[in-house]
């Protein structure tokens, strides 16, 4: 387990993070950051990633918006997302579905206005998380599994 919870100062992880083959939890609740590494996919053994910020409200600011690495799909053993006021934008990946394992999704407070376009492959989602999520459209063919 890494916690690095309220380091409000840590913006950056090193490349080397993917070289944590047998990390299975990572919080980082109030960091400051807002790209992971290309070696993210790496994290094999991941099943937890608790990434929340802090819900503040900016009205007249543009905010930076979280990036997430193409990699990041190949958490197969990700189980648990919390990625709650990342400032997530625009269109959620379709590759995203890859992240069979996925339980528990919770993208609360975020920018995006479009789901990936279906989220059956997400066959073990019980629980779906959306709250003020307020530029999402639509959602897509909801899995069966969600309680």
């Amino acid at each position: 387990m890494l916690q690095l919870n309220k380091c409000k100062h840590l913006c950056k992880f090193p490349a080397s993070i993917g070289q944590l083959y047998s990390l299975h939890r990572l919080l980082m609740v109030e960091t400051a950051v807002i790209e992971l590494p290309k070696s993210f996919g790496m994290l094999s053994s991941l099943m937890v990633l608790n990434m929340r910020k802090k819900h503040q409200k900016r009205e007249d600011t543009e905010e930076i918006k979280f990036i997430l690495p193409t990699s990041f799909s190949n958490l197969s053993l990700l189980y648990e997302l919390h990625a709650g006021a990342c400032n997530i934008s625009g269109k959620i990946a379709d590759d995203f579905e890859k992240l069979s394992s996925l339980e528990v999704l919770n993208l609360g407070h975020n920018n995006f206005y479009s789901l990936l376009a279906s989220l059956r492959g997400l066959s073990l989602l019980r629980k779906l998380l959306l709250p003020h999520c307020k530029k999402l459209k639509a959602l897509p063919p909801l899995p069966s599994s969600l309680e």
